[in-house]
Parts: structure tokens; C-alpha cells; sequence
């Protein structure tokens, strides 16, 4: 029992690296939010 917290506690200091596909997913996410506040953004400034 005393096993598992402590392999826990590893796996939490380990840095998680993010499969490719998540990645991906996650920056097309990011861009595409950005754009659309760039695009907002920009319609009321031409107002």
C-alpha cells in the first residue's frame, strides 16, 4: 500500500509529454480561438 502513492507521486513529477495528435489538436484549438478574437477584434475597429 505504501507502493502506490509513492509511484503516483513519480508519474506526478514526471512531465507529461502530449501524444502528437493531442498536440495538434490543442494548437489548432488555440489558433483557431485567436483568430476569432483577432477577427472580432478587428470588425470593430473598422466600425
Amino acid at each position: 500500500m505504501s507502493k502506490k502513492p509513492k509511484l503516483h507521486s513519480e508519474r506526478a513529477r514526471t512531465p507529461v509529454v502530449p501524444n502528437r495528435n493531442e498536440f495538434e489538436n490543442y494548437h489548432t484549438s488555440i489558433v483557431g480561438c485567436l483568430n476569432f478574437f483577432v477577427k472580432k477584434y478587428s470588425d470593430s475597429l473598422k466600425r
